[in-house]
């Protein structure tokens, strides 16, 4: 009834069920990707649709076994809204958890495109 009427969603009136309880920090551990330039420089993937990211995110963190195909729906992703991954060296996995009173980082994996790609 409240999301009907006021057409808004918050816990715990929400029908996403990632919201519908409460989570302790200490246990909630968010996968994210992070890309390498040329020059070392690492920066979070932000794509225009913060769906995508995501999506593909969780798909990593729920099947490893199939890392390779998402990282490349990945690099396809960033293909289509900058034209090219030519300036990306490397693609870096990273698994964020909270530690207290601050979000930490852990880089699980960093794979080089050419490797995501099959240009051995």
């Amino acid at each position: 009834l409240y999301l009907n009427i006021f057409r808004k969603e918050a816990w715990p009136f929400t029908r996403y069920p990632m919201f519908s309880s409460l989570h302790s920090l200490e246990h909630v551990c968010i996968t994210r990707l992070a890309l390498e330039s040329h020059q070392g420089r690492v920066d979070w993937w932000r794509p225009h649709f913060y769906r995508d990211h995501e999506q593909i995110t969780a798909q990593i963190a729920r099947s490893p076994a199939e890392l390779l195909d998402w990282l490349s729906e990945a690099l396809r992703l960033i293909e289509k809204e900058e034209g090219t991954t030519s300036r990306y060296r490397a693609v870096h996995i990273v698994e964020r958890t909270w530690d207290g009173n601050s979000a930490r980082d852990r880089t699980v994996k960093i794979i080089p495109v050419a490797g995501i790609r099959g240009d051995r």
